[in-house]
């Protein structure tokens, strides 16, 4: 079977480091899909092992914007009307996710990318959806992008993320377009020390074409995805436990956070 058009599977690696109180740090081999939201249909006819929801591999769209998409709205139509609220507009060409597919049912993503395309192809908007483990909140970040190369700006952190980070700290983030080579890293700054870089996460991906064979591979390495990022998450914890370092009180969110990123001037 052919290779679906603009959808892609995207292999490599994602790192995490922390710089203080104390260092630690890790990478873990990672796949993600990357799917056009008009080849949704596509995608889960590719294979046999792909379909409803108890499948190897599926695809839901409540599991993303569900308080839109849990309202009756597509994903598309959810994601563009998230990004006109944060930016104060929406491109109206393709919507693709970057994120970890439903594996037997099981869905986990501590962040799914949208990347929103004008009608001429051009990457119009970026928004991210930022899961926390523990408390099961969701916060969104949006940037308006202004040209063909890599994409940056900064946010104040709207919500908190792990026990073992504050909340009062500032995201720099940074986007490679989503082509061969597919870059995201992603900065924690504590309030008032831009200069004082407290923690970092880097996923460096290559881009593969998505088709029956490749989602076969796919399912062959990474069988239960969502489950083994959710057990290397607390196994990062424990480790983290053991050197001390500082839990944090959680500060319970009260709505939605949505909020634009500022380019460094």
């Amino acid at each position: 079977m052919n290779a679906l058009t603009h959808s892609a599977l995207y292999h490599g690696e994602v790192q995490h480091r922390r710089f203080s109180p104390r260092a630690h740090a890790f990478d873990y081999p990672i796949s993600l899909l990357y799917l056009d939201l008009a080849e949704e249909q596509a995608l889960l006819e590719l294979s046999p092992l792909c379909g409803a929801s108890g499948k190897p591999l599926s695809f839901r769209h409540t599991d993303y914007l569900p308080d839109l998409t849990g309202q009756g709205l597509s994903l598309t139509e959810a994601v563009r009307q998230r990004c006109a609220a944060t930016l104060g507009f929406a491109p109206q060409g393709p919507v693709r996710l970057l994120t970890q597919p439903r594996s037997f049912g099981l869905w986990f993503n501590p962040l799914s990318v949208f990347y929103l395309f004008e009608a001429d192809q051009r990457l119009g908007a970026i928004v991210l959806e930022v899961c926390s483990t523990p408390w099961r909140e969701r916060a969104y970040y949006a940037l308006a992008c202004s040209d063909n190369g890599h994409q940056g700006g900064q946010v104040a952190k709207a919500m908190h993320v792990s026990p073992f980070l504050p909340r009062e700290m500032h995201y720099h983030m940074r986007f490679s377009q989503p082509v061969e080579r597919l870059g995201l890293h992603i900065a924690n700054h504590p309030d008032g020390q831009p200069e004082h870089k407290q923690f970092d996460a880097t996923l460096k991906l290559s881009r593969q074409p998505l088709t029956r064979a490749s989602v076969h591979a796919y399912l062959r390495r990474y069988p239960l995805n969502a489950l083994t990022t959710l057990w290397r998450i607390h196994w990062q914890a424990l480790r983290l436990l053991i050197k001390r370092i500082p839990i944090t009180d959680h500060q319970a969110l009260t709505d939605i956070p949505h909020l634009p990123l500022q380019r460094k001037p």
